[in-house]
């Protein structure tokens, strides 16, 4: 690869050379002709080059100013894939949804420093997609794909599998990409679900409740939540929700399921508007 286009380090870039893994992403992407596709982190367009392969319509987004002339400069002959310059982290993919006219697949190597806050920004937009084809750090994979009681079982886990079912395709190892990072990834499916189990996931405040379940961890339940600054509430208040929930107030934070943390919202902002309206 010419010097110019040396991976940052600042941006967390690695790209991915192997094609048979490459290819092994594509083909669990199930990319048919016509499909409309985002990558993020397009990179040095190996990845973008086999979806276009495919006879998908790509939206290669990019933040590097560097590799966003070359994209353009490779993919100059194919009038099926557009360069957008874009923040994963923060862009509205609506932008592009109105440009595609139809729900998108999303597959991407997705940055190492950024990968778990592009995946949380992309699942506010989860009607436009379809599914997620996504590779990350092994160690993030597993975060995501985590089981309650779990040491790897988070705030990440709880958040994504609330909106769909996360599953590990296969592992990468660190000589598939350049440079060489000193961790293995992983790439996961993702299908978001068509009607939410737990309609609770979407309420801001069920971030927060999950958030402060999970800021002391060696804590249990009821002394992580009790005056905790993400939700605000009284212990009584707390004893009595937890009550509701079935949930034994000793138990820590990581032992919940996403269902538990739904249902325990729920009863608190239940009983918190109760209360208010007294």
């Amino acid at each position: 690869m010419k010097k110019l286009f040396e991976p940052k380090k600042s941006l967390g870039q690695h790209f991915l050379k192997d094609q048979r893994i490459i290819n092994r992403i594509v083909s669990a992407a199930k990319i048919k002709p016509g499909e409309k596709v985002l990558e993020i982190g397009a990179g040095s367009g190996n990845l973008s080059y086999a979806i276009i392969k495919r006879g998908a319509y790509l939206f290669a987004v990019e933040l590097d100013e560097r590799l966003i002339k070359y994209l353009q400069d490779r993919f100059v002959s194919n009038d099926n894939v557009e360069i957008i310059k874009g923040d994963g982290v923060s862009m509205d993919f609506d932008a592009i949804f109105e440009k595609a006219g139809e729900k998108l697949k999303v597959v991407a190597n997705l940055p190492y420093q950024a990968g778990a806050r592009i995946l949380v920004h992309l699942i506010k937009y989860r009607s436009i997609f379809k599914d997620f084809t996504l590779m990350f750090q092994k160690e993030v994979a597993q975060r995501i794909t985590a089981e309650p009681g779990t040491k790897e079982y988070g705030l990440l886990s709880v958040i994504i599998q609330g909106i769909g079912k996360p599953h590990i395709l296969f592992t990468v190892p660190a000589s598939a990409f350049y440079p060489c990072p000193k961790v293995e990834s992983a790439v996961i499916s993702l299908i978001p679900f068509d009607h939410l189990p737990f309609p609770e996931v979407e309420d801001p405040f069920f971030y927060r409740v999950v958030r402060a379940a999970f800021s002391s961890k060696r804590k249990t339940l009821l002394n992580s939540l009790n005056k905790n600054p993400f939700i605000d509430v009284d212990k009584d208040l707390l004893i009595k929700a937890l009550k509701e929930t079935k949930i034994d107030f000793n138990r820590r934070g990581e032992t919940l399921s996403v269902e538990e943390f739904a249902r325990l919202t729920k009863n608190i902002s239940i009983l918190t508007k109760k209360r208010d309206n007294q």
